[in-house]
C-alpha cells in the first residue's frame, strides 16, 4: 500500500473518532469562493469532483466511527475503573494510570468505595456502608488521603466520606486506607458538586476542602471550586452547628472564600477555630510552604 494511501486512511479513521456523524471534508470550492474570511466550508456527502471539492481525491465521506474507529472499547472493565463523565476533565486527566493502579481501584472499590451512581438517598446508603447512623464528615479532594485518614482516626465516633476525582490519587487513597485499617472511612469517585447536589439537609455535619486547585490566573478564577454557589449548597446540607473548613495558600482565594461566606446569611466565620483546623501537613501545603506561601484556614459555622 502506498504511503499516501495509508496516510489518507489513517486521517479518515482519526477524524471519524472525533465526530458523531459521517466525516464531512473541507470543501475546496467554498474555501476558494471565500464564504467568510478565515473560514472553510464543508461539502455534504452528495458533493462530487465536479464541485471542486476534495471528493475528487476519492475520499469516502460516508466513513462513520463504527467502521473506521477500530474495535469497540473493552466492556469487561469494572464501572469504577473507567473515567466518569461527570468528573472535571482537567483534573482527572493529570497523572498516569498504570495497570497496578487500575487493579487497586478494581480490587478495593467494592469494599472501601461508594458508587455515586447507586441511587437512593445518601443517608440510607451511608448507614448501610458504615453499619451505623453516626455523624458524617465530608472531605473533598483528598489526594493520597493522609489527612483524611488522620481525620477518621481522630474521630472514631464519626464517619468520614472522602470525595476524589483524580484517578491516580484515588488509587493511592484506596491503598492507604487499606494499609491503615480504617473502618470509618469510605471513598467516592465523583465531582463533589454532584455529591452535594444529591445530599439532603443533615446528611453530613461538616465539609472540609484542603488546598483546592487555586487556578491562580484571573481569567481562570471562575473555575475555582469554592465560591458563592458552593458555600450556599454547604449551608443547605450541614445542620445548625455544622461547619465548613477551607484551607488555601493563595491569599486572594482565601479572600474570595471569606467574601462568599460573608454573603451567605446562614454561615458565620469562626474567629478562633482551634482544633477544627488540626491536620497533618499535606503534600500541597508543603509545596506552598516551600514556595513561601503560608496556609490560610477559613472556618465557618452554620447559624442556629
Amino acid at each position: 500500500m502506498a504511503v499516501s494511501e495509508r496516510i489518507r486512511r489513517s486521517a479518515v479513521a482519526l477524524l471519524a473518532q472525533w465526530a458523531d456523524r459521517p466525516v464531512r471534508w473541507p470543501c475546496r470550492k467554498r474555501f476558494l469562493s471565500g464564504d467568510a474570511p478565515g473560514t472553510i466550508g464543508t461539502c455534504g456527502a452528495e458533493a462530487s469532483a465536479d464541485d471542486g471539492g476534495w471528493h475528487a481525491l476519492g475520499i469516502d465521506t460516508d466513513v462513520t466511527p463504527s467502521t473506521a474507529a477500530g474495535p469497540e472499547p473493552r466492556a469487561d472493565r469494572a464501572r469504577l475503573d473507567r473515567p466518569r463523565p461527570d468528573a472535571v476533565d482537567t483534573t482527572r486527566r493529570r497523572g498516569r494510570m498504570t495497570p497496578a493502579k487500575h487493579a487497586t481501584i478494581a480490587r478495593l472499590a467494592p469494599t472501601l468505595g461508594l458508587d455515586a451512581d447507586d441511587g437512593g438517598p445518601w443517608r440510607d446508603r451511608l448507614v448501610a456502608a458504615f453499619g451505623r447512623d453516626a455523624p458524617r464528615l465530608l472531605d473533598v479532594g483528598v489526594g493520597a488521603a493522609d489527612a483524611t485518614i488522620a481525620w477518621a482516626l481522630a474521630h472514631p465516633d464519626q464517619d468520614v466520606v472522602a470525595v476524589e476525582v483524580h484517578r491516580p490519587s484515588l488509587a493511592a487513597a484506596f491503598a492507604a486506607v487499606e494499609a491503615a485499617g480504617v473502618d470509618n472511612l469510605r471513598i467516592v469517585e465523583a465531582d463533589v458538586r454532584r455529591v452535594l447536589a444529591d445530599l439532603e439537609p443533615g446528611d453530613v455535619t461538616a465539609v472540609r476542602v484542603l488546598f483546592p486547585d487555586p487556578w491562580p490566573k484571573a481569567r481562570h478564577h471562575k473555575r475555582r471550586l469554592v465560591g458563592a454557589e458552593f458555600v450556599a449548597r454547604v449551608a443547605d446540607v450541614v445542620p445548625p452547628g455544622g461547619w465548613l473548613h477551607v484551607a488555601t495558600d493563595w491569599p486572594d482565594y482565601a479572600g474570595a472564600v471569606r467574601a462568599a461566606i460573608a454573603a451567605e446569611p446562614r454561615l458565620e466565620v469562626v474567629a478562633d477555630p482551634g482544633p477544627l483546623v488540626e491536620r497533618p501537613v499535606t503534600v500541597y501545603e508543603r509545596r506552598g510552604l516551600d514556595a513561601g506561601r503560608p496556609p490560610v484556614d477559613v472556618v465557618a459555622r452554620r447559624r442556629a
